[in-house]
């Protein structure tokens, strides 16, 4: 793959998810918690979801066979956050996702 479409890849990859958590900050914490039956159930855990996916992406290209997310349980999908030392906010969310 060339260097220019890695490049333009992860330009996208910061601004889409800039653009997510843009729209989260508009949320209340209740929105943002609030149970919905698709998904993984609320928009909080679809961005930690999201966030514990690229996590474990970015970690397997740079060498480590067994990538978990802080805070994750390593027997669930990425973003679980069901262990000790998970995200508790969206503002933690926001200064680790960048």
């Amino acid at each position: 793959m060339a260097i220019r479409t890695i490049s333009r890849l992860h330009e996208h990859r910061q601004w889409v998810n800039q653009a997510l958590l843009d729209s989260a900050a508009t949320l209340s914490v209740t929105s943002l918690h609030q149970s919905f039956s698709i998904g993984q159930g609320s928009v909080w855990k679809s961005l930690l979801h999201l966030y514990g996916a690229e996590f474990v992406w970015l970690e397997a290209l740079q060498g480590n066979e067994s990538p978990v997310l802080p805070g994750d349980l390593a027997d669930d999908l990425p973003g679980n956050q069901r262990g000790e030392g998970g995200l508790e906010s969206l503002e933690e969310l926001q200064q680790k996702w960048k």
